[in-house]
């Protein structure tokens, strides 16, 4: 009982604020291992804990100057954090509120902190005669994870026949072994690329699997689109 608590008070908070940042689009580029999961989860444990614990000392300040009496403790140190740990409704209020305040640090933390912050280290590399960072984690994700349509042509490297053209509808994430794709409206897009020549924005090229990918400009297919359907 005792380990499960202590899992709760010292891991919880920076475990679920890792998952939030991560479900706001910020993902690292290689996966943690336990150890580095360990280390993040206590960096992030500082900052909630510190908004957690002043909310509840507040909160006992104030019960106990309208109660005259000092029926709920003050948690200074991590003995008292220790002792509370045994009562229920403490355990109940700290992963509640560990949960919001993890939820308002990854919005803080994935929003202009975030970009400022890369920034900041690409001037830096710039200096040091390097190539800017993305931020996005992999090429991956910079060329499919845009939350415009997009349409696209799956073909071998070494092969000039596709394998199909459509819009995406599901991809793979970042981590998932597979790199799958849903694509929606088929058939109307083979007909459209035999009639139309699409402007090509990117390719992607997965050298491992000999795959190729063609992302046609999402302007341009709205175009072609409503001037197919005209006709």
């Amino acid at each position: 009982m005792e380990a499960f608590l202590s899992l709760i008070i010292f891991t919880f908070p920076g475990l679920v604020a890792f998952f939030w940042i991560q479900l706001f689009g910020v993902t690292p580029t290689v996966k943690y291992q336990g150890t580095e999961m360990l280390a993040l989860c206590a960096i992030l444990w500082i900052p909630i804990n510190i908004m957690v614990l002043g909310v509840y000392n507040a909160f006992s300040l104030i019960y106990n100057c309208i109660s005259q009496q000092n029926e709920l403790f003050f948690i200074y140190d991590f003995e008292t954090l220790n002792n509370l740990s045994s009562s229920f409704i403490f355990i109940l209020y700290y992963v509640i509120s560990s949960t919001l305040f993890s939820y308002l640090l990854a919005r803080i933390i994935t929003g202009q902190l975030y970009d400022h912050a890369l920034d900041k280290i690409n001037k830096i590399r710039k200096g040091n005669q390097r190539a800017p960072l993305s931020k996005y984690a992999s090429v991956w994700d910079a060329s499919f994870s845009k939350d415009i349509p997009q349409v696209i042509k799956i073909m071998k490297i070494d092969k000039e026949e596709p394998f199909d053209i459509g819009e995406i509808k599901n991809i793979s994430r970042t981590y998932e072994e597979e790199r799958n794709i849903v694509l929606i409206r088929t058939d109307i897009w083979r007909k459209i690329d035999a009639l139309y020549d699409l402007d090509v924005e990117a390719e992607f090229f997965d050298i491992k699997a000999g795959i190729k990918i063609i992302v046609y400009n999402s302007e341009h297919c709205q175009e072609t689109m409503n001037d197919y359907c005209r006709q």
